[in-house]
This record gives C-alpha cells, structure tokens and sequence, in this order.
C-alpha cells in the first residue's frame, strides 16, 4: 500500500494498522518511516481494512483504505472430519470449519 498525505503536511512516522473483516480479532500493526509499505502478513481471499495514522501538531491524521486479496483454495484442512456408516450403502460425511484466517474467502 502506499498513501499521499496533503503537501503542507510532513510527518516522519506512521503506524499501519490492518484488520481481516473475516475474522474477529485477526490484526496487525507496523510502524515505518516510508510512504510505502509492503504487507506480507496478509492472508489471500481476505478483506481488511487497512488504517494509516499519523501525529502531527497534536492532531491525529487516519486513512482508511479496504484492501481484498485474490481468493484461492483454503489452506488448511477443516477442523474435524466424522465419517460414519449408516448401512452397507451409506455413509454421512460431516465436517468442521475451516480455521477463519485460512479460509480464503467464501466457503460453498
């Protein structure tokens, strides 16, 4: 992400904050000193909301911006498997959730 504050304005830190939407109480927090930062933290198929906050003449300056990252297979398995026989032709296959921060979006 990158971000452009007004030109009267100069600051020498922000703080990036980013919060997954999908899953409560998944975030994160960096600080730099560059306009520019590369996120590797974040999971694909996820939606964040992405907070860029400076302190400047004792005001507080945020940006938001919502960020979603490509969608792909989940990348762990769900959380429990049950097969069970119900007779010599039947069986029933149920399964847990995949954990939030490995499903990588929408989960049919």
């Amino acid at each position: 992400i990158s971000w452009t504050l007004a030109e009267d304005v100069t600051a020498t830190s922000y703080t990036v904050s980013y919060f997954n939407t999908n899953c409560s109480g998944d975030t994160g927090s960096i600080t730099t000193d560059s306009m520019e930062h590369r996120l590797t933290e974040l999971e694909e198929g996820t939606t964040y909301l992405i907070t860029v906050t400076t302190t400047l003449r004792s005001q507080i300056i945020k940006y938001n911006i919502t960020a979603a990252t490509n969608g792909t297979v989940p990348s762990a398995p769900p959380s429990s498997l049950d097969v069970c026989v119900v007779n010599s032709s039947t069986i029933t296959v149920q399964w847990g959730e995949v954990p939030c921060i490995h499903q990588n979006g929408a989960i049919t």
